[in-house]
């Protein structure tokens, strides 16, 4: 009978042992900051974690960059039809400006100011 139980001990051993190392880092890690300190846990992690994050960040974002117009050209073509559309109707203001300017011009002229 103590055959039987011994194995299912021994795996919730192993589970407590991780719970509380766990428990005891958090722990010691809370206690380290809140008095304005690094610790060696954090760091570590941070050391390990940091440069396959960093790097992953930059393959993901040059992904982005390169296949975005994919996913977007929709989007972009109605943008680049309503920008044609203000373009035109601010050439079209341009040019009555222009005309109202020259006309400004003929008449200071005409009144010798």
């Amino acid at each position: 009978m103590r055959s039987e139980t011994a194995p299912v001990a021994r795996r919730y051993w192993a589970a407590l042992v991780f719970l509380l190392t766990g428990t005891l880092a958090g722990a010691w890690h809370t206690r380290a900051t809140d008095q304005g300190r690094s610790d060696i846990v954090a760091g570590a992690v941070r050391g390990v974690v940091a440069p396959p994050a960093n790097a992953l960040g930059k393959a993901s974002r040059w992904v982005s960059e390169q296949t975005g117009w994919v996913f977007h050209g929709h989007g972009v073509a109605l943008d680049n039809q309503r920008l044609r559309q203000r373009v035109a109707e601010l050439e079209g203001e341009n040019a009555r400006l222009r005309e109202a300017r020259i006309d400004y011009d003929r008449l200071r002229g005409d009144l010798g100011f």
